[in-house]
């Protein structure tokens, strides 16, 4: 607390009359974070007919998050939260992120490698040496899907 306190220019006792244990500091962070970063709901899957056209979808909506977090991502470099509310809050994030990506990948949700590639398109670095490159989100969304799109398709095909 006394960090906090020092960072944000106010007496310690300022920051535990807001929040008196540190519980209830990361609680109130992580709350905020929550808003300024929402996983997407499954609607942005609305109307989207093909496995390709699903993974575009997330795949922007993937790189809209990663926009809208990055700086808290950094924050997280900086010092890994872990624990208590963020421990949670992640665990939920994943399970959200999770269930995006077995709609958009429909029959192949179980596949490993499906899973896997359309994964790896999502990681912060892959995102961002596209965007440095190509020069948007949308731009990037629809290179992934035009790449991994017609494999997937032809995969799903394939399958029993």
């Amino acid at each position: 607390m006394n960090m906090i306190a020092r960072r944000a220019d106010v007496a310690v006792a300022t920051v535990l009359n807001h929040f008196p244990t540190r519980l209830e500091l990361d609680g109130a962070i992580v709350e905020r974070a929550q808003a300024e970063m929402p996983v997407p709901e499954i609607s942005v899957f609305d109307e989207a007919d093909t496995l390709t056209e699903r993974v575009r979808r997330l795949s922007q909506q993937s790189g809209l998050f990663l926009e809208r977090a990055e700086p808290w991502y950094r924050m997280w470099l900086r010092e890994p939260m872990t624990t208590g509310p963020w421990a949670q809050a992640g665990a939920d994030a994943g399970a959200g992120w999770d269930r995006l990506c077995r709609v958009a990948l429909g029959p192949l949700a179980d596949d490993r490698e499906a899973m896997a590639i359309l994964r790896a398109t999502m990681e912060p670095g892959f995102v961002g040496s596209l965007r440095s490159t190509i020069g948007s989100t949308v731009e990037a969304a629809d290179l992934i899907a035009a790449a991994i799109g017609p494999w997937l398709e032809s995969k799903a095909q394939a399958a029993p």
